[in-house]
């Protein structure tokens, strides 16, 4: 296996982190999406949420993606994170929450979102053999941070914009979890984001354990650029995981 330096050195954010942690894999430029959706039992709640899975033929680990407390599984970032992710061998298993099924706006307690998330990835190290990676969108990866103690073998942690605290309010940060976590974790952050300063968030990610501080410069929570900004969201996406994300800069 290659030193993280080497992966780091060849590789893109999200490839380096999956590469340095399960191994090489080659990447595939022209993949047809193959994607399946379904429905899964959250049996804790009797209530049934839609899936998404995507897996290369070549795969060599699974990412569980959760999104965030905006918008479900059919919400274009997630579409499009699951879609990059494919191209590079990575399988990718999103679900809606209860509460985002059901159509309902806000995500309500935190039990049913920790127990689904939980519920999904027994599904997944049930069904699937892959080394398993969690996390997701915002909301969706903090309460991944929240349950990783409740899980065995997973291999690191990816969050897609991290609420580190409420926009524009660093003295409320809320995760203190993050520090107690022993797994890889890697922070990809648009450098304007508003839930999370730069100067707080990249010391919050050098105090933890085992976290990693990628910016994406010019996106905000969701990676949108403004007019003015050399690129766009889209451009931004591929950046994270293309061969050279240029402008990207490490904490």
């Amino acid at each position: 296996m290659p030193s993280k330096q080497e992966a780091e050195g060849s590789n893109p954010p999200w490839v380096a982190f999956f590469y340095v942690i399960v191994g090489r894999f080659k990447i595939r430029k022209r993949n047809r999406v193959l994607q399946e959706m379904d429905n899964l039992l959250i049996k804790a709640y009797d209530e049934v949420v839609s899936i998404r899975y995507l897996e290369p033929k070549k795969s060599k680990c699974l990412y569980i993606i959760a999104h965030g407390a905006g918008a479900g599984i059919e919400h274009p970032f997630m579409e499009t994170c699951q879609k990059l992710l494919y191209d590079v061998n990575i399988a990718t298993y999103a679900f809606n929450f209860i509460y985002k099924e059901k159509g309902k706006k806000f995500p309500g307690g935190k039990k049913a979102l920790d127990e689904t998330y939980k519920a999904v990835w027994k599904h997944v190290v049930e069904n699937f053999d892959y080394p398993v990676f969690i996390g997701g969108k915002s909301m969706g990866g903090r309460i991944s941070s929240r349950v990783i103690d409740d899980l065995k073998d997973v291999k690191g942690l990816i969050f897609l914009g991290y609420p580190i605290h409420p926009p524009g309010r660093p003295e409320k940060f809320s995760s203190p979890q993050l520090f107690e976590i022993d797994h890889p974790m890697l922070f990809l952050q648009g450098s304007r984001d508003a839930f999370s300063s730069q100067p707080f968030a990249s010391k919050t990610v050098e105090s933890t354990k085992n976290g990693k501080l990628i910016w994406l410069n010019g996106g905000d929570h969701s990676w949108k650029t403004r007019k003015k900004d050399d690129k766009t969201q889209e451009q931004l996406m591929a950046q994270a995981t293309s061969a050279n994300p240029a402008g990207s800069t490490a904490a």
